[in-house]
């Protein structure tokens, strides 16, 4: 699953950026991003596919949860360049204490990864918050 969900997008990534079809490594031109994130969602799909088939339904709906936020980001990227770097770790934050009864203190994590993208001038204040908020809307749940 992690095989075509993660590891072969970011082949590809790194296909487009050595044969320079992206300008840098940080993909900073938004509009490069865009068949980098439909390889991953085709990835997700297809691990969504395999995932119902042969795994059970916890981590099935886990990761139909992780796929939907995925959409959702891909979706709000188009408008604005929402943190996935916060989302990512608020979404594996939220699945640790929920799924593995992780101590909630591990969301101190959140705000780290948050401050750093910030830091490196990555993203804006609003862009963070929207990232690390978007996983609360389906995993709460």
């Amino acid at each position: 699953v992690l095989g075509i969900s993660f590891v072969l997008p970011f082949l590809y990534f790194l296909y487009l950026f050595f044969s320079k079809r992206i300008s840098d490594w940080d993909i900073k031109d938004r509009k490069e991003r865009y068949r980098i994130y439909a390889a991953a969602l085709i990835g997700m799909l297809a691990s969504l596919g395999y995932l119902y088939a042969f795994s059970s339904e916890l981590i099935f709906y886990d990761f139909l949860k992780l796929f939907l936020v995925a959409v959702v980001l891909v979706g709000a990227n188009f408008v604005s360049k929402v943190s996935i770097h916060a989302a990512c770790i608020s979404f594996l934050c939220i699945f640790l204490v929920k799924d593995f009864e992780v101590s909630p203190l591990i969301f101190v994590l959140v705000p780290l990864v948050a401050a750093s993208r910030y830091i490196l001038k990555r993203h804006g204040i609003l862009e963070l918050i929207l990232g690390a908020t978007i996983p609360f809307l389906f995993l709460l749940f």
